[in-house]
């Protein structure tokens, strides 16, 4: 790994500003290259953890479409995490998360 991937840890790196973010995105020419995926990885992780984090009881009928509308595909380890961590904080939102 380079210098820059091995210290960003846990929370994926210092907080970009929205706007600068799909600037960055936008300047990325080369869909394949690692900066390029790791941007969509942390875009994706961010979706999948704000969904999961404000679904309950009343409003899952409403997050369940928006989270099929994600790419669980290439998610499913981040989606499963993000539901165990969920569950953990809140234990009260099992059946919820079951």
């Amino acid at each position: 790994m380079n210098g820059d991937a091995s210290n960003l840890g846990k929370s994926g790196g210092v907080y970009i500003p929205p706007f600068k973010l799909a600037r960055m995105m936008n300047e990325v020419q080369d869909k394949s290259s690692a900066e390029y995926q790791r941007l969509t990885w942390d875009a994706l992780r961010k979706s999948i953890n704000g969904l999961v984090n404000k679904v309950n009881a009343t409003n899952i009928k409403n997050i369940i479409p928006e989270l099929f509308a994600e790419n669980l595909i290439r998610g499913r380890g981040l989606f499963c995490r993000s539901c165990m961590k969920s569950q953990i904080a809140s234990p009260g939102f099992t059946d919820v998360f079951a």
